[in-house]
């Protein structure tokens, strides 16, 4: 906890206030994480990493088996072929989906034979430019809060002028190079790394770098694992070097689970963000409509976030498995957040409800998933559908519904709950009032005096 300290001199008056602001750390919980890894992993158990600290991305893939010469495109999708596509792979939130787990915060074009670079003529390269602006063009269109990034193999310098009008405004906003460890070992891989930096930061020294890496040689599940060693000065060069990465498999690892001893998720959670501490006490916040998740007798409603303890308004995340939470909301520890009658229906509603047998059964479990910069949205284990806000009203359930890209009805922050209100000081007319409010502590002064001029120190 960090203090810092502000006196107010009030002058004409019998005393000197002291107005505290003390900074309660909550943790990567409640802050933009400073390096960002994506999951775009198909391990059985890959939402595991969710639980870790990795966001989602979705990669939207060729479906349609596009290819340009110098004359023509051609299999090129039209605006309403290629966005079902997109929706499709952006509400995909099966366990095994390749898409993003309806995460619309990063959405990646892995479009390889519309690669500029790959271009045998200038010409070819100019009709790869134009489609692949057309397509950045419609995802922004449909979903203006995303982020668009291109699979690319930006170490290469081939019509570097070209490639650059990609990212001008108005097209994509991320770089998004391959940097599979494809090569005979860790340093020419570095070399390679170094060279789509600079190639990068030559076009935009603002627009974030996030690499496609793989745990697997060349990002191919039978060839086996990286070396630990190459795994582990990769990571470390990364973050010197860039803005985040994606962690890609091929589908293929569907069959394997991620095991807590395998040396490159020991390595990885070293650099990933601290995950949800389920020793805290949260509010949970919608980011649409600024109400906080509410126990009202056994219904889960949105109230007006308290300012002060309010147990209905405290929320503990525990987990159930790697890679699931229970929620127990403060005012009834013996009960778990359930949706009504373990209903999987869309608009069923949320309350409180005792385990339905020794531990949480899937109804009462929840994949918590970041969605950026703070907020986070819980997907029901049995439903598959997301938690809502189903509008701005007070007193209203709480609800699940289809998991949606282009909402913020969705996301919550999950912040340090207020815990306490006391009285600390009463003197010569002046009370003294700490309370805590969101990551904050005040201490309120409140006089029934005259009180002359104040001057900040």
């Amino acid at each position: 906890m960090s203090l810092r300290y502000r006196t107010c001199i009030l002058l004409d008056s019998i005393f000197v206030a002291f107005l505290v602001f003390a900074s309660l750390q909550a943790g990567a919980t409640t802050l933009p994480k400073p390096f960002v890894f994506f999951n775009q992993t198909q391990f059985a158990n890959r939402r595991l990493l969710d639980t870790d600290g990795a966001m989602r991305a979705t990669t939207v893939y060729d479906e349609w088996s596009m290819s340009c010469s110098a004359t023509a495109c051609t299999n090129l999708p039209d605006q309403a072929t290629f966005l079902a596509q997109v929706a499709a792979y952006l509400t995909d939130t099966s366990s095994t989906a390749e898409g993003g787990l309806g995460n619309s915060f990063l959405i990646v074009l892995d479009f390889e034979n519309l690669v500029v670079d790959k271009a045998t003529s200038q010409a070819q390269a100019n009709l790869d430019k134009a489609a692949l602006l057309q397509f950045a063009s419609w995802v922004h269109n449909a979903y203006p809060s995303a982020k668009v990034g291109l699979y690319d193999y930006d170490y290469s310098t081939t019509y570097q002028s070209t490639r650059a009008a990609l990212y001008a405004s108005g097209g994509f906003d991320v770089f998004a190079p391959t940097l599979y460890q494809r090569w005979a070992d860790h340093t020419t891989w570095n070399t390679y790394m170094e060279e789509a930096v600079t190639n990068d930061r030559a076009i935009s020294s603002t627009l974030p770098i996030y690499p496609f890496i793989s745990p697997y040689v060349g990002a191919v599940f039978s060839s086996g694992l990286v070396a630990e060693s190459d795994w582990s000065a990769e990571l470390s060069d990364l973050i010197g070097s860039v803005n985040g990465a994606i962690l890609w498999t091929q589908y293929a690892s569907n069959g394997t689970s991620i095991s807590s001893t395998d040396s490159w998720y020991v390595d990885l959670l070293a650099v990933l963000s601290t995950p949800i501490d389920t020793t805290q006490v949260f509010a949970i916040k919608n980011e649409h409509n600024g109400l906080c998740a509410a126990a009202q007798g056994s219904v889960v409603t949105q109230a007006t976030c308290a300012t002060t303890a309010t147990p209905a308004q405290q929320w503990q995340l525990q987990r159930t498995t790697l890679d699931t939470y229970y929620l127990v909301n403060v005012s009834e520890p013996t009960l778990y957040l359930s949706v009504a009658s373990g209903s999987t229906v869309v608009g069923a509603g949320l309350e409180l409800d005792e385990a339905s047998s020794t531990t949480p059964d899937a109804s009462q479990t929840w994949h918590v998933v970041s969605g950026g910069a703070g907020y986070y949205t819980f997907i029901g284990d049995a439903s598959n559908l997301c938690v809502l806000a189903p509008s701005t009203v007070t007193g209203v359930q709480m609800q699940i519904n289809s998991c949606t890209t282009t909402s913020t009805s969705q996301l919550y922050s999950i912040r340090v709950a207020p815990t306490a209100t006391a009285s600390v000081v009463q003197k010569e007319a002046v009370t003294f009032t700490a309370t805590q409010e969101d990551d904050s502590v005040w201490l309120h002064w409140y006089s029934y005096v005259p009180l002359g001029r104040s001057i900040w120190l």
